[in-house]
């Protein structure tokens, strides 16, 4: 027998017994034989979306300003409800479920309700010195906060590398977090700010569009996080986006892909810890795509080993989860042999 990874377990199932009852069980490198036995399944650890603002629902926020509090809670459980249906174990919210004064979408009507690795707020150059907003972040029982170091899709190309603020306010804001118990997410696309994380020692990198392979040789010295949520760069480049947003942003996505490969393939031949993100909000249209970052990254030259790890979380640490529960899920083929989203659907078994 080929030898797989030994987080994927093969399951041997009786055909016949209707309800799926395990007959026996060995990791995929052993070699037992076993009668009577004409279906085999894989078992894995539950996929991971370590960059969701599910928070969010709308891309305008404008919009979410005109939904009822109950309209944005049922969107937001809808959406966390949907995900565990998919396969979804832990996801880590990146900014947002911290505004929503109620916690009614910690309710879950699933009893494989993802666990959210919450985030105590996000931080910009317009109240990175605001003493009461970070007294607030600080004393918030949440294990991440997130530093906007740079601008995102939104900004001209020209534009999103310049810091979003100077670098000792950044490196003062990283040093208190870490002193206050926190983890540090900062999205950056790359530049100036890149170098500020690799040397302040931040915990995870979001993005790095147009990271370097010093970058990324530095990043992997550190053993730092990246999270690349590649696959909402390719969507939103795509003349068909599903976000339906402003042709400026399909504009300002399209060189990006072309650097984000480039950033992404560094990582690879350095040995860049990663994990997969997606960028989502909870918009139920979005769900569709869920699956698209494990297989975006195969198009970035990631290894289809390593982009499957990187998806049912085996980079990450317990520190870096919460020591969240993390419970398996099953399918009918071996991951390495799936090659869509469409296939993917097709083989995970509902349980």
């Amino acid at each position: 027998m080929e030898k797989r990874a030994d987080w994927i377990k093969e399951i041997y199932v009786d055909q016949a017994d209707n309800s799926n009852k395990l007959k026996a069980q060995t990791d995929v490198t052993g070699s037992k034989v076993l009668t009577g036995i004409s279906q085999i399944q894989y078992e894995i650890p539950g996929f991971v979306d370590f960059h969701l603002h599910a928070g969010w629902t709308d891309f305008d926020h404008d919009d979410q300003e005109k939904r009822s509090s109950l309209d944005v809670e049922g969107r937001i459980k809808r959406c966390l409800n949907e995900l565990a249906a998919m396969g979804f174990r832990i996801v880590r919210d990146a900014g947002g479920l911290e505004c929503i004064k109620a916690d009614a979408w910690k309710q879950s009507t699933k009893e494989n309700a993802p666990s959210v690795v919450e985030c105590s707020g996000m931080v910009n150059g317009e109240n990175a010195k605001d003493s009461a907003f970070q007294n607030c972040i600080k004393k918030r029982n949440s294990l991440w906060v997130k530093i906007f170091a740079t601008g995102g899709v939104g900004a001209p190309p020209e534009k999103v590398l310049i810091p979003t603020m100077k670098k000792e306010i950044f490196f003062k804001l990283v040093q208190d977090y870490h002193a206050a118990g926190k983890l540090v997410m900062v999205h950056t696309w790359g530049g100036d700010s890149l170098d500020w994380c690799i040397e302040a020692g931040v915990d995870s990198v979001e993005h790095g569009i147009y990271m370097n392979q010093r970058q990324a040789y530095e990043l992997s010295s550190k053993n730092i996080l990246y999270v690349p949520t590649a696959a909402i760069y390719q969507l939103l480049a795509a003349n068909d986006n599903p976000l339906q947003v402003a042709s400026f942003f399909a504009e300002h996505a399209r060189p990006a892909v072309i650097a984000h490969q480039k950033a992404v393939e560094y990582c690879v031949k350095e040995g860049v810890r990663m994990t997969c993100g997606t960028d989502f909000y909870s918009d139920p249209k979005l769900l569709a795509y869920e699956y698209e970052e494990v297989f975006a990254l195969q198009r970035y030259g990631v290894p289809k080993e390593a982009a499957w790890a990187a998806f049912c979380g085996q980079t990450l640490t317990k520190k870096e989860t919460g020591a969240c529960l993390h419970s398996t899920i099953r399918l009918n083929s071996h991951p390495y042999e799936i090659n869509s989203p469409e296939e993917l659907k097709a083989e995970i078994c509902r349980m």
